[in-house]
């Protein structure tokens, strides 16, 4: 038995939509911006302790927090 496969060729145009096709997770909201913050060690500490025994990231927990305090 021999199977044989044929692999259709990219024009140019499908290429290029490959290429500029973003990667990575897609926005939420009205997207995402990386920021750096200064946080004490003990707070971190406690901060990543409560945020996996609820299963959360420190991003999750920290904007949870922000959009508690203001709203």
């Amino acid at each position: 038995m021999c199977i044989i496969i044929f692999m259709a060729k990219r024009t140019p145009v499908q290429v290029k939509k490959t290429a500029t096709k973003r990667r990575g997770r897609p926005p939420i909201g009205a997207g995402s911006e990386r920021i750096n913050v200064t946080i004490e060690r003990q707070l971190l500490d406690r901060t990543d302790k409560f945020a996996k025994s609820n299963g959360l990231t420190r991003a999750e927990l920290i904007a949870r927090g922000l959009n508690r305090m203001l709203s």
